[in-house]
């Protein structure tokens, strides 16, 4: 049970949930003479909504001069920003983080959108750069993943039903490319549940036959899959800087890690 702060919420502005300690640091003050202008921190607690990110930070700060009583009590909580999951302005980067934990969500992003997430998600995946093609005189290309020396195209297809399957007509439309532009591996991106048989039937028949050396069919599991394996979580929240730097040097390596792992930092 934690001892009730004033002034702080325990439930989120946002969406009601009740916010987790994420962080807490607790000094016991102790009787000391006066030094001019130093100021300890006596409290210094976090509280985070796991699900819109939205915190707040209580401090208590105690001035020598006070010895053990008093001090100046501050609290501090963050802004949300709203965006529009279908629209095409969305910042990637907050996409992704709520395509993590809103799956169902990415039958309604913005197509052109989807095409930016592949290929973001596939530059990590294969550590490389990707081009983007998609326009009206794409020619069938949406993406063009720049692996070593064997660059292979990637077609994106953002079906917007959770129960769609993607048919063997799209494997072959694919095929047509990657032959025409003499391409020896190549990759369809769908968001379709799955690929039908006689897709996969298709794709795997080309490589047999050594008319190819790959061709991936990557439905909405498999591609989501990859997001949280490329995507974990690798920044710390805006509010790990207002830490006070005295608090901060008493943070190890581990005890971040453990946060970027868990999402509390103790």
């Amino acid at each position: 049970m934690h001892q009730e702060k004033v002034g702080l919420k325990y439930t989120c502005e946002y969406c009601n949930n009740v916010v987790e300690n994420v962080f807490s640091q607790h000094t016991i003050p102790e009787v000391k003479w006066y030094v001019p202008d130093v100021i300890e921190v006596r409290d210094f607690l976090v509280y985070s909504c796991s699900s819109c990110g939205w915190w707040q930070i209580y401090r208590h700060d105690r001035d020598d001069r006070l010895s053990t009583g008093g001090g100046d009590i501050s609290l501090y909580s963050a802004v949300l920003r709203k965006f529009d999951v279908s629209g095409i302005d969305t910042p990637l980067l907050e996409l992704e983080k709520y395509l993590l934990k809103n799956r169902d969500k990415i039958y309604h992003i913005h197509h052109k959108k989807m095409e930016e997430l592949v290929g973001s998600v596939l530059k990590d995946f294969f550590d490389c750069d990707v081009k983007y093609c998609g326009g009206s005189h794409d020619r069938g290309i949406d993406l063009l993943v720049l692996e070593s020396d064997s660059p292979f195209p990637v077609q994106v297809k953002r079906r917007t039903s959770p129960k769609k399957t993607e048919s063997v007509t799209v494997v072959r439309e694919m095929l047509g490319v990657m032959f025409r532009d003499q391409f020896k591996k190549g990759t369809v991106v769908s968001t379709a549940d799955h690929f039908s048989t006689a897709a996969i039937k298709e794709a795997e028949e080309v490589v047999e036959k050594g008319l190819l050396e790959r061709f991936d069919l990557i439905n909405v599991n498999d591609f989501i899959g990859m997001l949280g394996l490329t995507k974990q979580k690798t920044e710390l929240p805006d509010w790990y800087d207002r830490i006070p730097k005295e608090i901060k040097i008493q943070i190890s390596n581990q005890q971040i890690q453990e946060f970027l792992t868990n999402g509390c930092l103790k």
